[in-house]
């Protein structure tokens, strides 16, 4: 005799998000901000020199 499960796993299901909706929007935006300040870096980083004048 085979076993059935007795409640098969659905095919979909319930979203069920873990934080609220302005911890996750604020996650986000420091996502942003740090791939905007790294890319602002590798900017300065890559920038070439200028010749200093000292008078």
């Amino acid at each position: 005799m085979a076993s059935q499960p007795i409640d098969p796993p659905s095919a979909g299901g319930d979203l069920i998000y873990r934080q609220r909706r302005p911890v996750r929007a604020w996650h986000w935006l420091n996502a942003l901000a740090v791939v905007v300040l790294l890319m602002s870096g590798m900017m300065i980083f890559s920038a070439p020199p200028k010749a200093v004048v000292l008078t």
